[in-house]
Order: C-alpha cells, then sequence, then structure tokens
C-alpha cells in the first residue's frame, strides 16, 4: 500500500469520527495522489475537511489542498440541496399514502458526523408492485423527468428533478436484471414490508427496512458490485457505522447466517474488518464475535487493494467495467470464467447496443460492432478506450479475489 493510500485511510477515519486528520502528506506529489484518490472514491469533502483541520493544527492549508476547497464547498451545498428536495418528496409521499421505502442514501448520510459532506449519486426507492404506477405519477407530477422509457420499465424507473438536481431510482426489486449471480438477493427481502419501520430525519418522517434486512441490504448490494468490476470504499463506511448505530437491535446471529446462504459471509466479515483495522472504528461485540469464528478467512488486504483501485462502483477504469462479464460469468458457472473471456471480448447485443444504437433495430450487426468495438481498442489508444486484454486480465484476477472470500466456489 502506498504512504498516500494509508494518509487517505486514516483521514477518511478521523472524517467518520469526527475528527482531524493525525498526520498530513510531506509532498506535494502526495497531497495531489491523495487528493485525486479522495476524489475518485467520491469522498473528497469529507477527507479536506479532515485535512484541512490538521493541517491548520500543523501549519497551515497547502496549494493543492487549496484547490479543492471550492469543489468542496461546491459539493457540500449540491448535497444540502438535494437533500432538503429528498425530504419534501418523503412529505408528499406520506400525504398521498404511498408506503415506499427508503433505502441507503439519506439514511446512511445521516450516520456521518457531517452528513452534506458525504455525497450521494441518488436516492432509492423500493416499493410494491401495486404502488410503481402511482409512485411514478406522484413524481411526474411534481415535476420529476423520468430518465428511460417508464412505460417500458417494470422492475426499476428513474427520475431528475430539474431544480434542485436530484436523482431518485425507484425499485420494484432490491436487486433487479437479470443477472442470477445476485438476482437470488432479492430473497431475504419478499416479506420486507411486513417488517418495514417509520422513522425520521431531519423531523420528517420516512419509511424505511428494518435495521436488520437493511444491513443485510448494505453488504449485499456491495457483494452485488464485487461481482461485477467492484466497490469503493464509502460503502464500508456506510456499512460499518450502520452496524454501530443500530448495534442493539441487530441480530448478529441471524446476519450471518442470512449471510452465509448466499455465500457472503467471509465477505462481509473482511469488510467490517477494514473498518476496524484500517479506519479504526469500534465494533459492536456480537460482531466481533462473529469476525472470530471466521478468523482463519479473515485477509482484508487484498480486498481493500481492490476497492481502492475500483473507484465508487467499479468504474474507475473502462476495462474495469468491462472485466465484469468475466467475473459475472464467474459466479453463474460455478467459478468456471472461460466463457466469460470471450464475452468480454464479444459481448452480447444487450452489452452493446447502448454504445452503437444501430444494434436496437439491426441486431444482425452484432458482428460488426464486435470488429468496430475491437478496432476502436486497437487504434485508438489508451485515451480512447479500454483494451478487451486488459479487461481480461482484471476479471481473470477478480474471479481469484471472488474465490478467496467464499463468495463463489
Amino acid at each position: 500500500m502506498q504512504g498516500y493510500e494509508r494518509q487517505f485511510l486514516d483521514a477518511l477515519g478521523a472524517s467518520l469520527r469526527g475528527l482531524p486528520a493525525p498526520s498530513c502528506p510531506r509532498t506535494e506529489e502526495d497531497w495531489r495522489a491523495l487528493l485525486r484518490l479522495s476524489a475518485e472514491q467520491k469522498v473528497l469533502p469529507m477527507i479536506y475537511d479532515a485535512l484541512a483541520a490538521g493541517a491548520r493544527a500543523s501549519g497551515g492549508i497547502g496549494p493543492a489542498l487549496g484547490q479543492a476547497r471550492v469543489p468542496v464547498l461546491r459539493s457540500a451545498a449540491e448535497q444540502a440541496r438535494k437533500s432538503l428536495a429528498f425530504l419534501e418528496l418523503c412529505r408528499a409521499l406520506r400525504d398521498a399514502s404511498l408506503q415506499a421505502l427508503v433505502v441507503k442514501g439519506i439514511l446512511c448520510r445521516s450516520l456521518y458526523p457531517k452528513p452534506d459532506l458525504r455525497p450521494s449519486a441518488d436516492e432509492d426507492l423500493y416499493v410494491r408492485a401495486k404502488e410503481f404506477v402511482p409512485l411514478r405519477d406522484l413524481l411526474l407530477s411534481l415535476g420529476f423527468q423520468p430518465l428511460g422509457d417508464t412505460a417500458r420499465d417494470t422492475e426499476e424507473t428513474a427520475y431528475r428533478d430539474p431544480g434542485s438536481g436530484l436523482y431518485v431510482e425507484v425499485h420494484r426489486h432490491l436487486f433487479p436484471g437479470d443477472a442470477a449471480a445476485y438476482r437470488r438477493f432479492n430473497a431475504p427481502f419478499l416479506t420486507a414490508f411486513d417488517r418495514a419501520e417509520e422513522t425520521t430525519v431531519e423531523d420528517t418522517p420516512l419509511w424505511t427496512l428494518c435495521p436488520q434486512d437493511h444491513l443485510l441490504y448494505l453488504i449485499l448490494h456491495s457483494c452485488k458490485h464485487f461481482l461485477h468490476s467492484g466497490f469503493g470504499v464509502r460503502q464500508v463506511c456506510d456499512i460499518c457505522l450502520f452496524a454501530s448505530a443500530q448495534r442493539y437491535r441487530l441480530d448478529w446471529e441471524q446476519l450471518f447466517s442470512s449471510l452465509e446462504a448466499v455465500q457472503a459471509g467471509v465477505f462481509a466479515a473482511n469488510i467490517f474488518q477494514i473498518g476496524r483495522e484500517y479506519l479504526g472504528l469500534a465494533l459492536p461485540d456480537g460482531l466481533l464475535s462473529q469476525m472470530e469464528r471466521r478468523n482463519g478467512a479473515l485477509d482484508c488486504v487484498p480486498l481493500l487493494e481492490d476497492l481502492l483501485s475500483a473507484g465508487v462502483y467499479g468504474g474507475s477504469s473502462e476495462a474495469r467495467r468491462h472485466s465484469s462479464l468475466i467475473t459475472l460469468h464467474a459466479a453463474e458457472s460455478c467459478g468456471r470464467p472461460t466463457g466469460g473471456v470471450l464475452r468480454a471480448v464479444f459481448p452480447r447485443r444487450d452489452t452493446l447496443k447502448g454504445i452503437y444504437p444501430y444494434l436496437e433495430e439491426q441486431p444482425w450487426l452484432l458482428p460488426a460492432a464486435w470488429v468496430h468495438r475491437l478496432g476502436r481498442y486497437a487504434l485508438g489508444g489508451p485515451s480512447r478506450g479500454a483494451s478487451a486484454w486488459e479487461s481480461v486480465g482484471i476479471g481473470t484476477r477478480r474471479v481469484a479475489l471472488l474465490r478467496k472470500y467464499r463468495v463463489i466456489p
């Protein structure tokens, strides 16, 4: 691990506890590398806050950190505006007697010492089938703009409020999509509405999953992205802070039983180990007992290195995103990645039609799209797109990680 990466984790851990960073980089090069990593992980406002406090205590803010001030202030202001718009939407949902369950997003941000410094790309609502259309109609009546074809999308839809910039995703299933590797994660939540609870954020009542379901969902949501192309350290923060905040209401034995049923127990234990060992977070005794039972499988450094290179949801590079074709195939074929290698080089039409729109109306042109894609890789260089072979290399290494953490056989 690079020195600036260790300082990044120290600063992030301090931020989670409302403390100044214990140390600051010594060279301008390390400052820029640390801030670049913070931006990739979408935690720059939190890191800036902790580093600025530490820098002031040790002699002043340097040029690199000073340059980050404006984007940090802008991010915090945008997040505050979107949070207010979302709480207004929650009040409208209540007035319309629509029980949409809020997951992640604002509920996770509320656990941080300074919530507006924890950016969220969107807010997620989980609804029953019977409320899917009424909720869509309410959002449209409030001026939200649909992203995509709301008439065709039956599992999830997305909307944007042009005034605040708030982006809302509405889900009929917490894990939508065709991939069998993670659709099975839906099973524990089929009766989640029977256990749903009301909570309050900034004096606004809203419905959400019960704590047991919510922590399970946060972990499985990260596992879903781990099966794709990865996830970032921000999700580790959410999971550990939630576990600590709800420690007296969680059944740790039941949680890990549910996780083991979908091959995510060792994965979860290592997430918590990252929070404990590298972010300095205190974990509940019951959770530590479950981790101790899996002590022989605790080796969080490879997982942490994967998180630091992944970006927020494995989007740090095009090659990494394409590598998901290999990892998903391995997950759906009992750990055999071979077919996934071919799929990474020659993807299905559904994978490519967003890049080559002509495939929507002319699916028979798929071979031409393959040739076009491979030619772009060969001639365009790294600035034009990812190498198919680079995707294969990343995917193969990440399949080994999935095996290490027992997510696949």
